[in-house]
């Protein structure tokens, strides 16, 4: 037998080759095999089996809730026992009931259920009702099944009403909430006599007898022809109705006693022959158009219980010469004394906050106005028509009964109203705090006689608007600019034609826009300031006259290319050290 590597072979020689044979041996397994030579011969000598070793498994398996089937794993030639898991085939739920039928399954891992645990859950409850004049389904809430009992509140179905009679027939009903009536009250009237109802008319079963003077009396009320109201008359009212005593032409007094409280609209418009007004004392309210046209009237007497006088309350009253506003009152509305040709002087308090749109418009006699606090009167409200102000056509402004002409604004005050001096021509000099921030449209228009303006407003913001400056004054020859100021404020003084130079302090760093527009006697300004205001328009709109800007030594490069100032740049010259 020869070797080759070591193996035995037998070596055939057939048809002069030589055949190599192969001796192997092999362990069997559970299925069928198929023995073949290595790689390198030619078939198989000689083939050795090994006993063969049945493999058996012992498996764990869990029970499922249907058949199964146990297979050992693969390499094992079957099962040499199964040992089956405890578990739960039942278990215990609990629930709780709904309205409505369930149905009850096991959980995902278990085959059944053992026992079912219902929760204890009120079913039934209790319910409070109210009830209304319909009917009503009481109903479970949600999360019940049904009603134990209902409670049913005590509520007035019916009650008792109280009516006063009128001059036709009244359907007396219930208040919303009950659902009938118990009685009803008729008030009583002790003036319901007999004297006080004209002979042989019947009301209300009570037949008058009054005759004569009393009948006379009642015809002058119907025919319009009474000539006086007394507080006697008056004594049981509480309110003077709208249009109560329009156009009785007749009447030239009325008194209205304390215990009134109110004066309706057209309550006495156009009394014409209504000389003498006297008003108590608890009237709080007087409704526009109360007033208007009794042109007899010479002078009011406001009481002091009001707060408001109402628009076109007094218009056209052109007989009034003189009307005291009392403190207490806040606000005058639109045209309440508009066309009062006649009022030659009025008191406003300093209570006063708001005066409505031409509330003073044609009050062209006017001559004076009165004022207690000059910063009150700063603060007013004076709408935006130059007319509404008092002093339009009254020209002379009273603090404290001094006619003022040098205007010295309080420190206080931070801000000037649109027209609070409009058309004031007696003053001649105006001094601007430093802490004013704002001053309205023409709020010193028309104000001929004033010539200087004394400008301490460090940081004013606001001074009018485009053809609505603060200082629309032709006569203004003199503007001090304080040192400490920083803004001069767009349009501040336009149309200022009778300026003819202005020195801008070193403070101010910024100009606004038109500044100094149509100022056309401007011909020299003076600069200050080493660097140039910042300028986001050109101040000096229309200034014809204006010849120079003359600006520090060393700074007219500066101001020169400076934005905006090099439209002025052939003006600008340098003062000489």
């Amino acid at each position: 037998m020869a070797k080759i590597n070591g193996k035995d072979i037998i070596g055939v020689i057939t048809k002069g080759r030589l055949v190599k044979l192969q001796k192997k041996t092999v362990t069997p397994t559970a299925s069928t095999q198929t023995i073949k030579p290595d790689t390198g011969y030619d078939g198989m000598s000689e083939v050795i089996l090994n006993e063969y070793v049945s493999k058996s498994q012992s498996k764990t398996v869990t029970p499922k809730i249907n058949d199964q089937t146990i297979t050992p794993d693969d390499g094992y030639d079957g099962l040499s026992s199964v040992v089956v898991k405890k578990a739960p085939i039942t278990s215990r739920k609990t629930i709780t009931p709904k309205s409505t039928s369930q149905t009850i399954n096991p959980n995902d891992s278990d085959i059944g259920l053992e026992g079912v645990v219902v929760n204890a859950t009120p079913l039934t409850n209790q319910k409070t009702v109210t009830p209304k004049t319909t009917s009503q389904t009481i109903n479970p809430d949600s999360g019940d099944l049904g009603i134990k009992s209902v409670v049913v509140n005590a509520t007035p179905l019916t009650s008792q009403k109280r009516v006063t009679p009128g001059t036709s027939n009244k359907t007396i009903i219930p208040d919303s909430e009950d659902l009938g009536l118990t009685g009803v009250v008729v008030e009583g009237d002790a003036n319901l006599v007999a004297e006080n109802i004209k002979e042989n008319i019947s009301i209300f079963g009570v037949v008058g007898t009054m005759k004569g003077a009393g009948v006379n009396k009642l015809n002058q009320y119907f025919n319009k022809t009474i000539t006086e109201l007394t507080e006697d008359d008056l004594a049981d009212v509480k309110g003077i109705q709208s249009y109560a005593f329009q156009n009785y032409l007749m009447l030239t007094s009325v008194t209205i006693p304390t215990g009134v409280k109110s004066i309706g609209s057209y309550a006495f418009h156009n009394c014409t022959g209504l000389t003498s007004l006297t008003i108590g004392n608890s009237v709080t309210s007087i409704e526009s158009y109360a007033f208007r046209n009794c042109t007899g009237l010479t002078s009011v007497t406001i009481p002091d219980s009001m707060t408001k006088i109402s628009q076109f309350v007094f218009q056209n009253c052109t007989g009034l010469t003189s009307i005291t506003i009392p403190d207490g009152v806040t606000e005058i509305w639109n045209y309440a004394f508009t066309d009062c040709t006649g009022l030659t002087s009025v008191t406003i308090p300093a209570s006063v906050t708001f005066m409505g749109e031409g509330a003073f418009d044609g009050c062209t006699g006017l001559t004076g106005v009165y004022i207690s606090d000059l910063a009150k009167w700063c603060a007013i409200n004076f709408d935006y028509k130059s007319e509404t102000n008092p002093l339009y056509y009254a020209h002379n402004l009273y603090l404290n009964n001094q006619l003022v002409t040098e205007l010295i604004i309080p420190d206080s005050v931070t801000k000037i109203s649109h027209n609070a001096f409009n058309n004031c021509t007696v003053l001649t000099s105006v001094t601007i705090p430093a802490g004013v921030t704002s001053i309205g449209n023409y709020a010193f228009q028309g104000c001929t006689e004033l010539t200087t303006v004394n400008w301490n407003a460090t940081a004013c913001t606001y001074a009018g608007s485009s053809y609505k400056p603060s200082f629309w004054c032709s006569g203004i020859r003199t503007l001090n600019i304080g040192e400490n100021v920083t803004t001069i404020p767009a349009y501040a003084f336009s149309h200022c034609s009778a300026l003819t130079s202005v020195t801008i302090p070193a403070s101010v760093t910024s100009i606004g826009d038109y500044a100094f527009e149509y100022c056309e006697g401007l011909t020299s300004v003076t600069m200050l300031p080493t660097t140039p205001p910042t300028l986001t328009s050109s101040p000096f709109v229309a200034c014809s006259k204006l010849a120079k800007i003359i600006v520090p030594a060393g700074t007219g490069d500066a101001y020169k290319t400076a934005a905006k100032w090099s439209n002025y740049a052939d003006k600008i010259v340098e003062a000489t050290v």
